[in-house]
């Protein structure tokens, strides 16, 4: 946690270092690092909405909104550390969706890492926890018979998740 201008997550200045390292200390450098992964999340929108709703015009309707949005379009541009905030939230949410279709402990791991690192560079990341709750009850009242499967998951991400946290916590 860096305390200056009241405060900062250190994911996104992690993530500048290598753009800095690579092409020198500069402001295209920091640009450059969001425009990677303003980039990146129109791939991500794509992938998740393709396995959310299982249609690929869908997909690509999202994919299409997401790249042509002035806030995605603004942030990718601009360099600041909210870019992060969509990218690590969509891979959370389908890593968590993946795990309660197949019950996998490494979907729930993985969404449990991603949610992490959400904290870890956003204060708006701090609502998806609850959004994995609201998604887990969800899928209690669709399918109680895996009631308890679909709590253990919850758990499996909320471990992992608040022991990645921890340190900046």
């Amino acid at each position: 946690f860096f305390a200056d201008n009241t405060g900062r997550e250190p994911f996104w200045f992690y993530l500048n270092t290598v753009t800095v390292a690579l092409s020198g200390p500069q402001a295209l450098a920091l640009r450059a690092t969001a425009a990677i992964v303003g980039t990146a999340t129109i791939a991500l929108v794509y992938g998740f909405a393709r396995a959310l709703f299982r249609s690929i015009p869908v997909a690509a309707l999202a994919a299409l909104f997401t790249a042509i949005s002035i806030w995605h379009v603004f942030y990718s541009r601009y360099g600041l550390r909210i870019i992060l905030v969509v990218p690590l939230t969509c891979l959370a949410l389908w890593f968590f969706w993946r795990g309660l279709q197949s019950l996998r402990r490494r979907d729930f791991i993985l969404a449990g890492v991603f949610v992490a690192l959400g904290l870890y560079t956003y204060l708006s990341c701090r609502l998806v926890p609850f959004v994995l709750i609201l998604l887990t009850g969800l899928a209690i009242v669709m399918n109680r018979a895996r009631a308890i499967d679909y709590a253990k998951g919850l758990v499996i991400a909320g471990v992992v998740g608040l022991l990645i946290f921890l340190p900046l916590g």
